[in-house]
């Protein structure tokens, strides 16, 4: 009884300890959105991280973390493409905030302007962010349904640079909402 006592002691105190240390976060203040662009990796060209002893010494982190952008190739979507953004520290169970931007917008000085950077960093929060077709106006909502759909539904299955929770919050601004 002693034992399990001192054991579950120990494992409380060390999840205590785990969840009070800061992750390292990327300094995006004072950033321009030029510079935000700039920084943006292709998504595309990432290794995929499925090798065992990479995992296990990665742990729940995300092994990926930045600014990415994604051309998607499945069909219905072809071509279509995402911008994420992935904080430091980001586990694999962190919520998503899909946000689609209004038509014309330019999606790095929205992200800058709107704090959406600053709440993902400080909340560990994955940012989704969808974009018009053809980059400046979003279609009817049939001409979109499919690029939704197949964003929210494929997020957390198995694709090389993030997985997540099933629960998504969405906000659309504009056009995109």
């Amino acid at each position: 009884m002693k034992r399990r006592s001192w054991m579950m002691a120990l494992l409380l105190a060390a999840v205590m300890v785990i969840a009070v240390i800061p992750a390292a976060a990327a300094d995006y203040s004072g950033m321009t959105a030029e510079e935000l662009r700039a920084s943006m990796q292709n998504a595309n060209e990432l290794a995929d991280p499925t090798d065992r002893a990479e995992r296990a010494a990665r742990g729940v982190y995300l092994p990926y973390t930045g600014y990415f952008e994604e051309t998607l190739s499945a069909e219905g979507v072809a071509g279509r493409k995402v911008k994420l953004y992935i904080p430091e520290g980001a586990s694999v169970r962190e919520y998503v905030q899909v946000l689609a931007l209004p038509s014309g917008a330019d999606a790095e000085a929205f992200l800058l302007e709107s704090g959406w950077i600053d709440v993902a960093d400080e909340e560990r929060v994955i940012l989704m962010v969808l974009l018009p077709a053809d980059g400046k106006n979003w279609g009817t909502y049939e001409e979109e349904f499919d690029y939704i759909n197949y964003m929210i539904n494929t997020a957390g299955s198995g694709r090389r640079w993030y997985s997540v929770y099933s629960t998504y919050y969405v906000a659309g601004y504009g056009e995109g909402g």
